[in-house]
């Protein structure tokens, strides 16, 4: 499968809210999933930083069909998320994620996104309307994930994560960690030479000066050792 974990729950989200067409089928390409904006609509998207209770920050990745609205909701955010959030700071950073991560930040937002006069302002090739009650079907179904078998190990991931840590390996973009197979992972991780080990600077001095011995003295220290 092309598309992330969270690509794939938007798009079942999506078809089960009206916002894609059911005979629609999965995107399997970058192209195809930009396409989706004749069926989805325009989305605007920003990051922004809040204060929780306890004084801690959190970054949330907040997507809505319409500018407006958009501010709105970042404006009320403390009243909306009152149990999490205290205040939100001047941090806000517009983003533009593709179709379906946009649609995956809507949904995960929950219920208390959806507003009428957002869905009213969506731009679509779609003349049809969405109302209320046909997007929160795309909030009240239960996602289940695709089961996918030939996927990289966990043992094999902490590898190569430990390789991307230590810079041995570039990183590695979420599309392609995820749908990694057990092949895949399997030639990344022989395609670097394990690194030498490091001896300790003692050994190290020593074997230094040993190098640097004639033969004669090669000899007689040989014979010490194997005395």
């Amino acid at each position: 499968m092309y598309l992330t974990r969270a690509e794939h729950e938007a798009f079942v989200r999506g078809q089960a809210a009206g916002i894609i067409p059911l005979d629609r089928p999965l995107p399997v390409n970058a192209d195809e999933i930009a396409n989706l904006i004749f069926h989805v609509g325009v989305l605007f998207n920003a990051k922004i930083a809040c204060r929780r209770h306890d004084g801690t920050l959190c970054v949330l990745e907040l997507t809505t069909f319409t500018a407006e609205y958009l501010d709105k909701l970042i404006r009320n955010l403390p009243q909306i998320r009152s149990r999490e959030i205290l205040a939100v700071t001047s941090y806000r950073q517009d983003t533009e994620p593709n179709m379906l991560e946009g649609l995956y930040n809507y949904f995960s937002f929950g219920r208390d996104i959806v507003a009428a006069e957002d869905l009213a302002g969506r731009l679509t090739m779609n003349p049809a309307s969405l109302t209320t009650e046909q997007i929160l079907r795309g909030f009240e179904i239960e996602y289940v994930p695709v089961k996918r078998t030939g996927l990289a190990t966990l043992r094999q991931r902490a590898v190569l994560a430990e390789m991307i840590y230590a810079q041995r390996l570039p990183t590695i973009a979420r599309r392609d960690w995820e749908n990694m197979t057990k092949g895949e992972a399997t030639r990344l991780i022989t395609s670097v030479p394990k690194p030498k080990a490091e001896l300790p600077n003692s050994v190290s001095v020593l074997l230094n000066a040993i190098e640097r011995l004639n033969v004669e003295d090669r000899q007689i220290l040989s014979s010490i050792i194997h005395y």
